[in-house]
């Protein structure tokens, strides 16, 4: 089973392209270390919570944006080899983050559930591809609606989330036909 590690980042708005230059840079390291996947995500949606929320756990202030990342690596011994080897490699020390790394919370999982959409798997309907049968066929996208609540929470009602919603999860989730 493959290992992952999470990322929750503040970084001044201003900064945008700094940032991706910077990640840019550290994650071909990671890549050449063995990560099998890296996904930098700026905030688009990050909503205020009532008790806890992302700009909270890291103190952002109101020019900061929220990022969220997280690196796919094979297994453990993989990461744990490639955190050795940036110890010592001179280039991870070579840069400056543009943001303030006490604020960034980090850590690594081991994924308990693992489901994702494959791209070119086609609906059982009509043999179309399925992203697009998601975008295109409302009968399908209400059995992949009911396909993705039975994953994600039990068996729900088709219509409980909506037709917007699910195909928001339906891009996560891998739906056998």
């Amino acid at each position: 089973m493959h290992y992952v590690e999470g990322f929750v980042i503040p970084v001044p708005t201003r900064d945008q392209e700094k940032f991706i230059d910077h990640a840019t840079r550290m994650d071909t390291i990671f890549l050449e270390f063995g990560a099998t996947r890296i996904v930098e995500a700026w905030g688009d949606d990050v909503k205020e919570g009532k008790v806890t929320d992302f700009p909270k756990a890291v103190l952002a202030t109101t020019d900061e944006t929220v990022c969220f990342s997280w690196i796919e690596w094979p297994d453990k011994p993989t990461r744990d080899a490639a955190m050795e080897k940036m110890r010592s490699d001179p280039r991870m020390m070579a840069d400056s983050m543009p943001f303030d790394g006490k604020r960034m919370i980090f850590g690594s999982f081991i994924p308990v559930v693992d489901v994702r959409a494959q791209l070119g798997q086609t609906s059982r309907k009509d043999r179309r591809p399925l992203k697009q049968a998601i975008c295109r066929d409302r009968p399908l996208q209400r059995d992949l609606m009911a396909a993705v609540a039975t994953v994600a929470v039990g068996v729900i009602a088709p219509d409980t989330f909506g037709i917007g919603h699910a195909q928001r999860l339906a891009v996560g989730i891998h739906v056998q036909t």
